[in-house]
């Protein structure tokens, strides 16, 4: 046997047939075609989204939830997933609050107003990178809110509130 420089990184391909199944759905959900182009793929996960949760009216849990189908989907980074996912109330290191707005007695909360929040807060502190962060994350929420969606006429979604 012959080893070079770069063997040590080669390893034998893995047949699961739980991961096979599951990225072929996965890729026939988001393959883009010619009728398209990848573009209702995209648009469609955002408006399924839209209408399920209401992102002004939502608990941590769902934030998670929709986080996480955004991620899958390909919409958003990991960053911008954990920033989105991180719920500190379920940390056993701390034993704080970060969230700035209140949450009604369910645990819901606006949560573009609450990242607004934040982006004010870190530019009146000058935390520029965090301030960039937060802007990101409105614009990710936004795009969820129904309201926003309904003036933008971004998809059709039922304009009721």
């Amino acid at each position: 046997m012959k080893i070079t420089p770069d063997s040590r990184y080669r390893f034998p391909k893995q047949n699961n047939p739980r991961s096979k199944t599951k990225s072929k759905r996965e890729s026939e959900e988001s393959a883009p075609t010619p009728e398209n182009n990848g573009i209702a793929t995209e648009k469609s996960i955002w408006r399924t989204l839209a209408a399920k949760y209401d992102i002004r009216h939502a608990t941590a849990d769902e934030l998670r939830e929709i986080s996480t189908a955004l991620y899958h989907a390909g919409q958003i980074s990991l960053f911008n997933h954990a920033i989105l996912t991180f719920d500190p109330a379920k940390s056993p290191m701390l034993n704080l609050d970060i969230n700035l707005t209140p949450a009604d007695r369910d645990g819901r909360r606006d949560w573009i107003a609450e990242y607004e929040a934040r982006l004010k807060r870190d530019l009146k502190q000058n935390n520029l990178q965090a301030a960039l962060q937060h802007h990101k994350i409105i614009e990710i929420l936004k795009r969820l809110d129904k309201r926003t969606a309904c003036l933008t006429q971004q998809f059709p979604i039922d304009c009721i509130f």
